[in-house]
């Protein structure tokens, strides 16, 4: 709790989502700054964290792309997982 606190402090707010989506950024950039000098001596080979968008989004695209836009913002080696449904399904 004492790592988060900082966070969770500057929250106030009754929105626990949000305060999640703050904490779970902020994983992804400390996880990414560890592997950083990874992706730099590999030429963006490895190194790479992977930031995952909750599934929960799927019925509300606009949220959905504007938390992949701060995830992918945090770090060039960065990737994002965007979860799939039966609706995204390609027919082919």
């Amino acid at each position: 709790m004492k790592r988060w606190g900082k966070i969770i402090r500057s929250h106030s707010g009754p929105d626990v989502q949000e305060l999640v989506w703050l904490i779970y950024k902020e994983v992804v950039k400390r996880g990414a700054e560890m592997y950083m000098q990874i992706f730099k001596a590999t030429h963006c080979r490895f190194g790479w964290i992977s930031g995952q968008l909750v599934p929960c989004l799927l019925t509300v695209p606009r949220k959905m792309v504007r938390y992949a836009e701060e995830l992918s913002a945090i770090n060039p080696n960065v990737m994002i997982n965007v979860p799939a449904s039966m609706q995204g399904k390609v027919k082919g």
